[in-house]
């Protein structure tokens, strides 16, 4: 056995340069981690320091902003074990493309 063969790095090993969109995936986690660590920076400056808020309603804004969050896993559990996948994705879309559409009209 040589060398090469004990650490796994011939054809069928992980440099064999097949495209597995790892990239795309680690692209994804750090748009989502940056809009969450901004997120969780910004919004407390703006509750206490420009709206100038006690602390109980500095409280309870952070509680309005994670209580969607935990209702939507709870939902998206729920849906994910009884609902079409490609379905599922298709309506989501759509009910987002009508949130736009209804903030463009309110907007215009």
């Amino acid at each position: 056995m040589s060398a090469r063969d004990a650490t796994g790095s011939g054809p069928t090993g992980a440099s064999s340069g097949a495209p597995t969109g790892f990239s795309y995936y680690l692209v994804t986690q750090a748009a989502w981690f940056l809009a969450f660590g901004l997120q969780m920076v910004l919004f407390p400056y703006l509750v206490r320091v420009v709206l100038q808020e006690d602390e109980i309603r500095f409280g309870l804004a952070q509680m309005a902003l994670q209580l969607p969050t935990v209702l939507l896993i709870l939902l998206g559990g729920y849906m994910a074990d009884r609902v079409d996948t490609l379905r599922a994705v298709l309506v989501g879309c759509g009910l987002c493309a009508l949130s736009f559409l209804a903030l463009g009209v309110f907007v215009a």
